[in-house]
């Protein structure tokens, strides 16, 4: 399927990369007074909730052709991709200590720098040979929906450590 959307302007295409950061602040605010109130235990569950979010609104954000709805997809997009950093930090500090967490964290981020940079190279390379816009979506909710499943995993490998202390 083409990703079409007949009518938009520059001005309302630009637009949903400002409601998408809209989300993404509303997203730090709100992690922000949640998180002292939410148990470390359950950071990664609750990382993997917003991948699998992420993963459902990459993958129907081809099919949207009404501009309202859009411009609240991209919201949410950013409402639900917006906390994962804080998150990421969270986890991390959780896991390794301060000791090693400042290691971790510049690993994972050169990690992440370079797979993003190989994912758009290949994302890039997809939409030459297919000529379909739409594909770039399908490719960020199946990343998205790797990484619930990775989180969820790396939560049932360390709630089993802690279980077994």
């Amino acid at each position: 399927m083409k990703f079409k959307l007949t009518g938009i302007s520059a001005v309302k295409a630009s637009f949903l990369i400002s409601a998408e950061a809209i989300g993404e602040i509303a997203s730090k605010i709100i992690c922000g007074i949640l998180f002292s109130k939410i148990h470390h235990s359950k950071y990664k569950l609750i990382a993997c909730f917003q991948y699998l979010v992420l993963a459902v609104l990459f993958v129907v954000l081809p099919w949207v052709t009404s501009y309202p709805l859009l411009v609240a997809t991209c919201a949410a997009i950013g409402l639900f991709a917006g906390g994962l950093d804080g998150i990421f930090y969270q986890i991390s500090a959780q896991m390794f200590g301060n000791r090693l967490y400042p290691s971790i964290v510049g690993y994972s981020a050169t990690f992440c720098y370079g797979c993003a940079t190989w994912a758009t190279i290949l994302i890039g390379h997809i939409v030459d040979i297919t000529e379909d816009v739409s594909s770039a979506f399908y490719f960020g909710g199946s990343s998205y929906f790797l990484a619930a499943i990775v989180m969820f995993l790396l939560h049932k490998l360390t709630t089993g450590e802690n279980n077994h202390k």
